[in-house]
């Protein structure tokens, strides 16, 4: 087996990764997969030192996971698509609005790097846990369809600050870091 590159999750290239939702595995990433950290900052300005910003004050932190999943079912877009139900092999399209997304919709996400070989690592430093990751599937759901072309799901995992273990998650081990 090759290993990642990169001694942890972050180093090196992010590469394939094999995605598990709410204890579905939603299978391999295709393309690009981009972890991104998301900070809103607050400039504070005083008069007489002119309109640079003095100070910045963080009002907001946050993590966005951006996939295009490769390996697209109905069943896991059942677990990623509010309104989206399956039954056997027929889906239901409704809608499922006003409910709070950090209660009832975001759940844990496990995102971990494969190697070269296409298996999962076993390394704990090699994969990321979520405590609460909200998907929005973006673009596509079906296609496109076509003789040499790969159908893939663009899905963004909004990560929220989880309010009981007060953190957004881990890499490596949970009791290493104090979670």
């Amino acid at each position: 087996m090759n290993p990642p590159m990169g001694n942890n999750f972050y180093e090196g290239e992010m590469g394939v990764l094999n995605l598990s939702f709410d204890g579905t595995q939603l299978g391999y990433t295709m393309e690009e997969t981009s972890l991104e950290r998301i900070e809103d900052l607050k400039e504070i300005k005083f008069a007489q030192l002119g309109t640079q910003p003095a100070d910045l004050i963080p009002t907001g932190q946050g993590w966005r996971l951006t996939v295009k999943l490769g390996e697209t079912t109905m069943a896991k877009l059942a677990k990623l698509i509010r309104g989206f139900t399956v039954v056997g092999n027929s889906a239901a399209l409704t809608q499922d609005l006003y409910r709070s997304g950090y209660t009832h919709f975001a759940k844990r996400l496990v995102a971990t790097r494969v190697d070269s070989d296409g298996n999962d690592s076993t390394d704990p430093h090699f994969r990321t846990t979520f405590f609460r990751a909200f998907p929005k599937v973006n673009g596509p759901v079906a296609g496109p369809f076509g003789p040499d072309t790969q159908r893939g799901t663009e899905v963004e995992f909004i990560i929220f600050y989880d309010r009981t273990r007060m953190g957004f998650g881990f890499t490596g081990h949970a009791s290493s870091v104090g979670l």
